[in-house]
């Protein structure tokens, strides 16, 4: 990795999709070692600015036009790094996405059909084992409350049969 200092920097001036889908902006740099080139960011505005101290990497498009990965000290790389940086989640959102995975499972395991509050149950089981916090799962328990006896005056003690 080489070590320099961001001479000018123009941000967004184009963008590029990944083969997912995922869009990233081009930042055209220019460091004070002379080398030049595009590195690429996941917002419109680069995580660096001019005068910031950088160490970078400098690799070919296959274009022949310089990419470069640029680390501002402390830093994350802008760019695509061989996976895609991933900045803190929200705790709401993360939950959102949780409960939406959940809800979108319990289907496949309840079956189809079923009652509402079956796929919520599921569900809310689902959370907890993703949190790392599996509840268990009472069993359903039949219970009879009829008495039975015997049509010849026989016994009774309460067994269904």
């Amino acid at each position: 990795m080489n070590t320099a200092k961001i001479e000018l920097l123009r941000e967004n001036v184009g963008t590029w999709t990944a083969p997912d889908g995922k869009v990233f902006f081009k930042h055209n740099v220019q460091l004070d070692n002379g080398t030049q080139g595009t590195a690429l960011g996941q917002s419109e505005t680069a995580p660096y600015s001019v005068g910031d101290s950088v160490t970078y990497t400098q690799s070919s498009n296959p274009d022949g036009s310089t990419r470069l990965k640029i680390k501002k000290e402390g830093g994350n790389f802008s760019g695509n790094s061989g996976g895609y940086s991933r900045r803190p989640e929200d705790p709401e959102k993360a939950a959102k996405i949780m409960r939406q995975t959940a809800m979108k499972i319990a289907p496949l395991i309840v079956g189809a059909g079923q009652p509402w509050e079956k796929y919520k149950q599921v569900a809310d089981q689902l959370v907890h084992y993703f949190n790392g916090t599996p509840q268990p799962i009472a069993p359903q328990v039949e219970t009879r409350t009829e008495t039975h006896s015997t049509s010849t005056g026989g016994w009774d003690n309460g067994a269904p049969f």
